[in-house]
């Protein structure tokens, strides 16, 4: 994992013996759950429960995929020119075409930060006093993976963007830019889509296997990238790295966390934040005041979110 060691002061997460307790509380009443569950059954018979409502997924994106637009990526993921120039060409030109197809990488690794940070938290490993070599970082160069660390609005070059509404909104556009990631050209064929097979028809693109990386809101926000790809027809993750947050399904009055921030007063939001462990830093003059909105529209990605992934492990088990 990630060497946190070069983690700017305003990166927080949940005291760890707060997280042992939700889990320790999570544990008991899993084991009451399942007891109601047996005798809810046992008097039901054979008959079937009703499916909870979901979501009606959006429609699969359409294979072969076109290259991702080289300056909505560029937004998305400001670091990955810098760590892999040949996957990135510059947004404002258009190059000729090489002489032949870019090599897709071993493997993709998709990050998100937690509230209040940038994407760096997974791109950089410091500078100054503060550098600290990255595990995450020299094991993906040495094995020539691809990092695509996502910045979302309101930091960063996306400073003057609005906030995202929604992680699941944030998660079907950074969705639409993996695919063309993880999609490859197969051998022989042109970047973005399918190529002619020997048999006349269309030769599938060569799956790249690819990772997710979520720490606290971007936990949240990683689920929800697995599931929009999912949605779209793509091929999973072949591992979700999510820390420091509860399951996604969690039921809102037992969120071990205060909320709705946008409505918290002053006062009530700061006391929140410093239970989240923000450092002190962050409260100062001068900084809270840049701080305080984008805090505020963080916490409301997970304070407005809404699990609606009900039957989604029938679907999948349907597909194998």
């Amino acid at each position: 994992m990630v060497s946190f060691t070069s983690v700017p002061p305003f990166i927080f997460d949940r005291p760890e013996e707060r997280i042992r307790a939700w889990f320790s509380e999570r544990d008991d009443d899993d084991d009451q759950r399942k007891e109601k569950e047996k005798e809810e059954k046992s008097s039901a018979g054979a008959g079937k429960a009703a499916p909870l409502p979901r979501a009606p997924p959006p429609p699969p994106l359409p294979l072969p995929l076109p290259p991702a637009d080289p300056a909505l990526r560029a937004r998305w993921f400001p670091s990955a020119a810098r760590l892999d120039p040949a996957s990135s060409p510059p947004a404002s030109l258009s190059p000729p075409p090489p002489a032949s197809p870019p090599q897709p990488p071993p493997c993709v690794l998709v990050a998100f930060a937690c509230a209040g940070s940038a994407e760096d938290l997974w791109s950089s490993e410091g500078t100054g006093l503060r550098r600290a070599a990255s595990p995450l970082l020299r094991w993906l160069s040495a094995r020539g993976g691809r990092l695509l660390s996502a910045q979302l609005p309101g930091r960063g070059a996306r400073r003057r963007e609005p906030l995202a509404e929604s992680a699941r909104a944030v998660a079907r556009e950074v969705a639409s830019l993996v695919a063309a990631e993880i999609m490859a050209a197969p051998e022989g064929g042109a970047g973005g889509g399918a190529s002619e097979g020997q048999g006349g028809g269309p030769t599938p693109p060569r799956r790249v296997p690819w990772f997710v990386a979520g720490h606290s809101l971007g936990a949240w926000l990683g689920f929800e990238l697995a599931s929009a790809a999912r949605d779209a027809g793509l091929h999973p993750p072949t591992r979700l790295l999510l820390s420091a947050m509860p399951p996604p399904h969690t039921p809102e009055a037992r969120r071990p966390w205060r909320g709705p921030a946008a409505t918290l007063p002053a006062r009530d939001l700061v006391q929140e934040c410093r239970a989240w462990g923000i450092s002190e830093a962050v409260f100062g003059p001068g900084v809270w005041d840049e701080y305080e909105p984008l805090l505020r529209g963080d916490f409301r990605l997970f304070d407005e979110y809404r699990f609606e992934r009900a039957g989604a492990e029938k679907k999948d088990r349907e597909r194998e």
